[in-house]
């Protein structure tokens, strides 16, 4: 392995991304290389077993002829993953994925669509009930759906190719992120705005966030500053993709340098995620006092927990959306394209996310404001 451990860099971190974006590309990418490049035997397009270097992409993808084919959908024994592309040999998660992935573009139109036109109109109004009674109601619960299925699949499912974060990913940071989202949409669509969606639900998402919030501190902050260190992460609980993997006879060696980088992007992710639970559980209680007459100075009318909840709604889908475009291996994908849109560096995915948020940037006087008003009473 060629690669520091991500807890010595620190304070060298910013120095590198600087120079990452400034030095020649042969340089700048072998600064920061996320993805450990291993000897190991390997069947080739023939079938022999060879003893050849593997490279893997940011998504966690081995780069072995056979699965390269299978990336392209040349493997008609495997299926893969829509936007990824990483192999699912499980029905349900290939249904499910698709599910979700279909249902992120349909989301995505419709509230850029929002986003663009006038507001308040009686188009405006009926555009957030395809929203709130066409899309939502499916998309949330398949979600959760692909969640579980992700964490409780069979570890020997992922040799095919170790996925983007396994399931210490999906337990440290998705399980508080899809609370967000959720609490997100019922602020946006539903709370205090149906009439069966009164203060006896919002209670409930003031659970939620605390739930999410006390997940976040204990359970994420453990696990992904345990994998960073070079740990497992895992509580001492459950097996692990390199565990019992013999290829040629041969013992897989463990990968844990790409999983310390995953983990110091998923720590920034939490940290990002504890600050939106604390914010968001401060609007609820606003919202709940504000439903009554009160608040005072800090009273949240329903268009601006609308629009606030919409835009985290939109904020939480363009973060994830831009990182896993970030890490499809397009080099493999498509025949011909140079090797470093195989990208292989975790933090090249905050250009991609700076560009899916845009729709939410250009409102930052607006939230700006609003978060002045929420956390001090401004």
């Amino acid at each position: 392995m060629r690669h520091s451990s991500p807890q010595r860099l620190v304070f060298p971190l910013l120095h590198s991304l600087v120079f990452s974006f400034l030095l020649p590309p042969s340089h700048a990418w072998g600064r920061m290389n996320a993805a450990p490049e291993q000897t190991r035997l390997v069947r080739n397009a023939s079938g022999q077993l060879v003893n050849m270097t593997v490279k893997f992409t940011c998504a966690g993808t081995m780069r072995t002829p056979q699965i390269e084919r299978t990336i392209r959908n040349e493997n008609p024994d495997v299926p893969v993953a829509l936007v990824s592309r990483i192999p699912l040999q499980n029905g349900a998660m290939l249904l499910f994925n698709g599910i979700h992935v279909y249902g992120v573009f349909a989301l995505a139109a419709m509230l850029l669509w929002q986003f663009a036109l006038p507001k308040g109109t009686d188009w405006h109004v009926a555009r957030g009930r395809i929203v709130s009674y066409g899309i939502l109601p499916w998309f949330l619960p398949a979600a959760w759906v692909l969640e579980l299925l992700s964490v409780f699949k069979d570890v020997k499912d992922f040799w095919a190719a170790p996925p983007l974060i396994d399931f210490r990913g999906q337990v440290s940071y998705i399980v508080p992120f899809g609370l967000h989202v959720v609490v997100s949409a019922f602020l946006a669509f539903y709370l205090f705005r149906k009439e069966w969606c009164g203060q006896g639900w919002a209670l409930g998402l003031i659970y939620v966030e605390m739930v999410s919030l006390a997940w976040g501190l204990v359970v994420g902050m453990y696990m992904n500053i345990d994998m960073m260190r070079g740990g497992r992460g895992t509580f001492g609980m459950g097996e692990l993709i390199w565990d019992n993997l013999v290829e040629g006879g041969h013992h897989a060696p463990e990968p844990a340098p790409f999983y310390q980088w995953i983990a110091s992007i998923l720590l920034i992710g939490t940290f990002w995620q504890f600050a939106l639970d604390a914010f968001t559980l401060r609007v609820l209680v606003l919202v709940c006092r504000s439903s009554g007459g009160g608040g005072g100075k800090s009273h949240v009318s329903w268009v601006e927990q609308h629009k606030i909840g919409v835009l985290m709604l939109y904020a939480q889908g363009a973060f994830i959306s831009g990182a896993f475009v970030t890490f499809v291996p397009y080099c493999v994908v498509f025949r011909g394209w140079p090797e470093w849109t195989c990208v292989d560096n975790v933090y090249i995915a905050i250009m991609f996310v700076i560009v899916f948020e845009l729709p939410v940037i250009v409102h930052y006087r607006w939230i700006a404001s609003f978060v002045y008003k929420v956390v001090w009473g401004g």
